[in-house]
């Protein structure tokens, strides 16, 4: 994996919670990773309110504007932690000198396991990278691109060795995007609407690039 051009994904050593617009490249795939902003609400209700997004991400549920709304609240108030949401977009090679597309592909997000430890008590108090994206952003590459970066963010900038993975058993995408990302399965509960399968991710077992 490779950054263009800054090292650092989200900040540094003394200031992860630095709103750093980052380009990632990942087997060709480029794409741009801003800090999210109450601006991005309706953007980000949109992308959350497609029936192909919602349909796991949000147990088919379709959320409100307002709720939209508390959530992205709720992602900022955990900045300082360095952890919250990140917007995706496409990005394009340096070398193109090609503006970068601010149409929403997608968003990447870092924060504390929550509705699943419930279920299993495993990965209670554990970080979980997340990524959800358009239909039209599918097969591109950009989700296997922003959880290396998420996974490098957690291990370099906030000293994280360990992480959780969570899925609906029937989303077989999420399922091998986490298995190629180097999560291990710790097996199968009940969720709130679908069963859950759940993995965990060490540092030291799995190679970031």
């Amino acid at each position: 994996m490779a950054e263009i051009p800054q090292r650092t994904l989200f900040g540094d050593g003394k200031n992860p919670t630095r709103e750093f617009v980052r380009r990632y490249a990942f087997f060709g795939a480029i794409v741009v990773m801003a800090a999210v902003k109450l601006d991005d609400v309706d953007s980000l209700w949109q992308l959350w309110t497609d029936p192909d997004v919602r349909r796991f991400l949000w147990d088919d549920r379709t959320v409100t504007r307002e709720e939209a709304a508390v959530m992205v609240a709720d992602w900022l108030s955990v900045r300082r932690q360095g952890l919250g949401l990140w917007t995706l977009h496409a990005g394009a090679p340096v070398a193109s000198g090609a503006a970068p597309d601010r149409t929403l592909q997608g968003c990447a997000g870092l924060m504390p396991v929550t509705t699943a430890a419930a279920f299993d008590g495993r990965i209670g108090g554990l970080v979980e990278p997340l990524v959800a994206l358009a239909p039209r952003a599918w097969r591109r590459g950009y989700a296997q691109a922003a959880r290396a970066a998420l996974q490098r963010h957690a291990m370099d900038a906030l000293g994280l060795i360990t992480l959780a993975g969570v899925t609906d058993v029937p989303n077989d995408a999420s399922h091998r995007m986490l298995a190629r990302a180097g999560l291990v399965p710790l097996g199968e509960v009940p969720g709130p609407r679908y069963r859950l399968r759940t993995y965990l991710w060490h540092a030291f077992d799995a190679a970031v690039m």
